[in-house]
């Protein structure tokens, strides 16, 4: 998924690796991280500056793109795998979607001080 100005793209893929790249070089910004379970969809926030993570496990990471994954956030929106995330138009919240056909929605500014500091 594309940052709103086009200037990164983030990949999550079957081996639990999530990437950052520059999308106008395609040369990695920051070290790829190695989830434990696979990670699947990434949801990158409307204003740039979040990306989140959905895993087989039903975990979610919610981190500081640009930033160091082991810092993220992670919580459990379900025990089945995430299937689907998205952010509201203002990013407030996170709704992610799972294979036991729930949708859940997360407030981001409880976890956001967690995030920042």
């Amino acid at each position: 998924e594309y940052t709103f100005d086009d200037s990164l793209l983030v990949s999550a893929s079957r081996d639990g690796t999530i990437g950052v790249w520059d999308a106008s070089t395609g040369s990695p910004k920051q070290n790829p991280y190695r989830c434990v379970s696979q990670a699947r969809p990434i949801a990158i926030s409307p204003d740039g500056s979040l990306c989140a993570s959905g895993h087989r496990s039903g975990m979610v990471m919610v981190s500081k793109i640009g930033e160091n994954f082991d810092d993220a956030k992670k919580f459990y929106a379900s025990d089945k795998w995430i299937t689907s995330l998205s952010w509201s138009t203002d990013g407030s919240y996170l709704a992610t979607g799972s294979e036991d056909w729930k949708v859940k929605v997360c407030q981001i500014s409880l976890i956001a001080n967690e995030i920042a500091n």
